[in-house]
């Protein structure tokens, strides 16, 4: 016996509802630059004051010894470390990360 199977036909999707916007009058028209100008100055007030808590003068900014790790990168990519560099890059399938040739920097500044 041939029974065939009844398909449902397919919905329509409900239409999507339209919201209304509140209608604006005047008044609140009037409000607003008084309102984009309080936040701007909040903004403002925030970005002004200092900082919440001064930095330790032990914490070594990225400026200290600048030159010194400068020269030292530089030896590290013309001499001969830079053979060991690629061959680390080879061995581990990525370059080696900034802090990585810092350590090597500090180390060779160290070495002087």
């Amino acid at each position: 016996m041939n029974a065939q199977v009844k398909k449902a036909a397919p919905r329509k999707a409900p239409a999507p509802k339209k919201t209304v916007a509140k209608p604006i009058d005047l008044a609140e028209l009037l409000k607003l630059p008084a309102q984009l100008e309080a936040g701007f100055q909040r903004i403002l007030d925030k970005m002004t004051q200092p900082a919440p808590a001064p930095l330790p003068s032990s914490v070594e900014t990225g400026t200290e010894h600048a030159a010194a790790r400068l020269e030292a990168l530089l030896t590290l990519f013309s001499g001969k470390q830079a053979q060991n560099i690629l061959q680390d890059m080879l061995e581990t399938g990525r370059p080696p990360t900034r802090e990585q040739l810092l350590r090597q920097a500090d180390k060779l500044i160290a070495a002087r």
